[in-house]
């Protein structure tokens, strides 16, 4: 049975919580909120222990109705949670992160026990408008005037805010066509529909019914690179695609079947899984292209050896491979002869 956790900290709100949050939109399993009491913290505040009791006393009672349990546990937080990993006590933990810094360090050592075993985690950064790190000079450096700083606070804060209208965009003849793809357009004719992938969830939680009312069923090709990639590939078993071109995509990112850690906080957000791992089909014609760190080799790895998919590499190469051969002229000569 799947145990999802929330880490509680002194965040008692009931709404507007991103880990409380999560853990409600959990689907299946147990749920439980777990607080861990530091003595030292408390030591001589007897009026903060006060509000402290009061606080979680009310916090436990909202949660009866929805079946959440609240226990509290005295301890090191490292120590505990490290136990309750060794004894699958937790499969998914959910926390918002701390402001303080001493917290955060103990937040560090808690992702590399979780990342070692292989459990789902997420942080999330609810606390301040902006992360303390983030708001810096163009040169990294803090900044001493507050007009400038509160400048900069507001800006980000914006930009991370920004709603996208769409999810999905499109461009045909009639429309203007964005440089990068223009000379691919020009030359094979292609209606190009882009669908961008606000979820971040490798097709498990996206409506695949809006792609295929929006695509013609002549001729049809994907191409996508990293999560894209992975998209690409699994619509094609579920859609008649000729052939498939994948920039370094995952074989997986779930944490059951992958040992790379590098989108475990993107694999916590996803309730289902309908697409655990690559699947490909026979009928259509695939062209793999990765890296050659170890990452992208790890992936490649797993990729099953058929006639119809081929795998290359680039040399001197990370995640970015798209990019690297657009640099070296070669990704436009590269899309057209495969898909030629």
């Amino acid at each position: 049975m799947l145990n999802s956790v929330v880490w509680l900290k002194d965040d008692f709100r009931t709404i507007n919580n991103p880990a409380i949050s999560s853990l409600i939109d959990e689907k299946r399993g147990t749920k439980k909120i777990i607080y861990i009491y530091d003595k030292i913290k408390y030591h001589k505040q007897e009026a903060q222990r006060w509000w402290l009791a009061k606080s979680l006393e009310v916090f436990q009672e909202k949660f009866k109705e929805l079946n959440i349990t609240l226990d509290i546990i005295s301890g090191n937080a490292e120590k505990i949670i490290k136990n309750l990993v060794i004894n699958k006590k937790i499969d998914k933990i959910y926390w918002n992160k701390s402001c303080h810094l001493d917290e955060n360090r103990t937040e560090l050592s808690v992702k590399k026990i979780l990342e070692e075993n292989n459990i789902i985690f997420r942080e999330f950064s609810s606390n301040l408008l902006n992360p303390v790190e983030r708001v810096k000079k163009d040169d990294g450096t803090p900044f001493k005037v507050f007009t400038h700083y509160w400048k900069k606070a507001e800006k980000i804060y914006q930009e991370k805010n920004q709603k996208i209208d769409e999810r999905i965009s499109s461009y045909s003849k009639k429309k203007k066509i964005k440089k990068d793809i223009e000379d691919i357009y020009l030359r094979k004719k292609y209606n190009m529909y882009f669908s961008r992938y606000t979820t971040r969830s490798w097709f498990n939680n996206d409506d695949i019914n809006l792609i295929k009312k929006n695509i013609t069923k002549k001729n049809c090709y994907a191409i996508g690179h990293s999560m894209g990639a992975f998209n690409a590939i699994i619509f094609s078993t579920l859609y008649k695609i000729r052939k498939v071109i994948a920039f370094s995509p995952q074989f997986s990112i779930h944490p059951h079947i992958t040992k790379d850690t590098t989108f475990r906080n993107h694999a916590a957000r996803i309730i289902e899984w309908r697409y655990p791992k690559l699947k490909f089909n026979k009928n259509t014609n695939y062209l793999l292209i990765f890296g050659d760190d170890v990452k992208e080799k790890y992936h490649a790895s797993l990729i099953p050896k058929r006639k119809n998919i081929k795998v290359i590499f680039i040399k001197n190469c990370d995640h970015n491979t798209a990019k690297k051969l657009k640099i070296q002229n070669k990704l436009y000569k590269l899309i057209n002869n495969f898909f030629k």
